[in-house]
């Protein structure tokens, strides 16, 4: 078992490699959605301190 074990953590490596570069590569045209997203959470969190 120990090749196949070796082939699907190859195999995996690379599929994270791959998702990694697309995330990369589409974080500089999601800044603003994430600044959207954080902004979300800090009122969220401001919300939630106001309640006793």
């Amino acid at each position: 078992d120990l090749p196949n074990f070796e082939r699907i953590r190859n195999e995996l490596s690379q599929t994270l490699d791959k998702l990694v570069m697309e995330r990369i590569n589409t974080q500089h045209s999601g800044v603003t959605s994430t600044r959207s997203s954080t902004g979300k959470l800090v009122k969220f969190e401001d919300e939630s301190q106001r309640q006793p």
